[in-house]
């Protein structure tokens, strides 16, 4: 299984539609959602190591300057 990660991100007030809309042209983002709730959104990242991960959260997604909060779930896989 390729890594995938689950980012869950606070933004600004109003904002959620333009980050989503900048957020899916994101290489490696696979799905952005809007919540109701603590976060307004879900990203879904899947890459080809983890280090492309690190790359993708940290200089591409937690960069947007609309997004003031991260929280990044790496996916162990199957847990036997």
């Amino acid at each position: 299984m390729a890594p995938m990660c689950y980012v869950f991100c606070k933004t600004e007030f109003g904002k959620e539609k333009e980050v989503i809309d900048g957020l899916k042209k994101i290489e490696g983002v696979k799905e952005v959602n809007g919540l109701y709730g603590f976060y307004a959104i879900e990203v879904k990242v899947h890459e080809e190591s983890l280090d492309k991960i690190r790359d993708t959260v940290t200089n591409k997604i937690r960069k947007h300057p609309y997004i003031y909060e991260t929280n990044s779930l790496i996916v162990a896989g199957d847990i036997e």
